[in-house]
């Protein structure tokens, strides 16, 4: 082989400046992960949350990572019985891979003006329930905004028109 010349093309560089917009969203979503991930290595509390939900069985980093990755889920309203009376609750199924942290109702009127709000309790396993506060005497047109939050901040939102 010496002395001799080997023409070939050139390497291909992995490393390309221009980004789609898909690639760009998941990179991003990738270093959002990275640092909760060092914000809850960071935190005792926090750490001993995923260790405890995890069971031994995970990472902390792993579980953080997927909580950051994957945001709660809304499904299921439940409003049997409601008549737009005060006192009178309101269900929502809310999941997440590792816990949801905050529900919060909105009620507003046919003419967009908001009713009431307020934070829903968890009663059962991912069942969280809101109270109404106030009567409205008209439901027709009347929307309902849940929206939910998990630990890491993600949210996830669920509306409703009656």
């Amino acid at each position: 082989m010496a002395n001799k010349t080997i023409v070939s093309a050139a390497p291909r560089s992995w490393k390309r400046t221009i980004l789609t917009p898909k690639e760009l969203a998941v990179r991003v979503a990738f270093m959002k992960a990275i640092r909760y991930v060092r914000r809850v290595k960071a935190d005792p509390e926090m750490r001993a949350w995923y260790i405890q939900a995890n069971g031994g069985n995970r990472s902390v980093t792993r579980t953080a990572f997927n909580d950051m990755m994957f945001g709660p889920e809304l499904s299921d309203l439940r409003m049997e019985g409601y008549d737009g009376g005060g006192g009178q609750n309101l269900v929502v199924k809310a999941e997440d891979n590792f816990r949801v942290w905050r529900v919060v109702f909105a009620l507003y009127a046919a003419d967009g003006s908001l009713l009431e709000t307020g934070e829903a309790v968890c009663r059962y396993v991912f069942h969280w329930v809101y109270t109404t506060q106030k009567t409205n005497p008209l439901l027709q047109g009347m929307k309902i905004r849940v929206i939910a939050w998990d630990l890491p901040g993600n949210e996830a939102v669920l509306k409703r028109v009656l």
